[in-house]
């Protein structure tokens, strides 16, 4: 039987930036995303197939093409750099990603300090710190505990801390706890959006008393990253960006119960393909 999560496949930010380049191409606007527009290579090769660029500086811009930031956000600079060579943009960042910039510049202003959970090589990561000021990422408790041990000064600064938008939920209060213990003055401000948490919940839930899992969604998706390892802690756990994936697998799901979800960026037909593909594998159909 599979066990399909109720919370999966596009999200609202995801939705929305796909929205503005399918606008554009509406409107036969020349397109040119900075960065893959979301972490599903389906979406970017479709936009691809319909002559949308990808591009990773806004001087690479041409005088008649339109510049879309990605739903990760960027840092501050890239807008300065924008409005320097005077090029025509759309903003497709998650409005829960903007929020973020919006905290953090703010309390920046006064030269405040700004820890970041989440994964500092991630482009949501990057736009975020690139608002800020004074910060430090950390992904994990002990690099917490290792920062405080040689900043031992910032204890007593008033600090804010936000999470990027897909962190884990579990590391984020374990590592909340231990700020408030030993942060006289700090803001906690969690920033994980609420359709990350429903799904980090429900694959927890999802995923025990299963025989597997299956996990849908782009390899350097971080929220779809997040849920594999979620799911890998109650069952054997296989993570796949397609069909074919699911086909190569060294594994029966012959008669076996399997929780099925997905990662914010992918697609509704992929899912559909997946279930579709594994319900003949456990019901032995041809």
């Amino acid at each position: 039987m599979i066990k399909l999560a109720k919370f999966c496949g596009f999200c609202f930010g995801v939705k929305n930036a796909i929205e503005v380049v399918e606008n554009l191409l509406k409107e036969e606007k020349k397109v040119a995303t900075l960065g893959n527009i979301i972490h599903s290579p389906q979406v970017v090769l479709n936009f691809k197939k319909k002559g949308v660029l990808v591009v990773e500086n806004p001087n690479e811009i041409k005088d008649d093409e339109v510049l879309v930031i990605r739903s990760h956000g960027v840092p501050l600079k890239i807008y300065s750099e924008i409005e320097k060579l005077k090029i025509e943009f759309k903003d497709a960042t998650c409005p829960f990603v903007k929020r973020i910039h919006k905290k953090v510049f703010e309390f920046s202003k006064d030269n405040k300090f700004v820890l970041v959970a989440g994964d500092k090589n991630h482009p949501e990561v990057k736009g975020i710190v690139g608002h800020c000021k004074r910060f430090f990422v950390f992904s994990n408790l002990l690099e917490l505990e290792n920062f405080f041990k040689e900043n031992e000064n910032l204890k007593n600064e008033e600090i804010l801390v936000v999470a990027q938008t897909t962190f884990n939920i579990k590391i984020w209060e374990e590592t909340t706890r231990y700020i408030k213990h030993i942060c006289e003055n700090c803001v906690i401000f969690c920033s994980i959006c609420s359709a990350t948490i429903k799904r980090q919940q429900e694959a927890k839930e999802g995923s025990k008393n299963c025989d597997f899992a299956v996990v849908v969604g782009g390899k350097n998706s971080s929220n779809t990253r997040k849920l594999f390892n979620i799911c890998s802690e109650n069952c054997k756990t296989f993570l796949i960006e397609n069909v074919d994936e699911l086909e190569n697998l060294d594994c029966s799901f012959k008669d076996k119960d399997v929780f099925l979800t997905a990662g914010a960026s992918t697609p509704d037909f992929l899912i559909k393909e997946v279930f579709d593909n594994l319900n003949k594998k456990i019901n032995n159909l041809n």
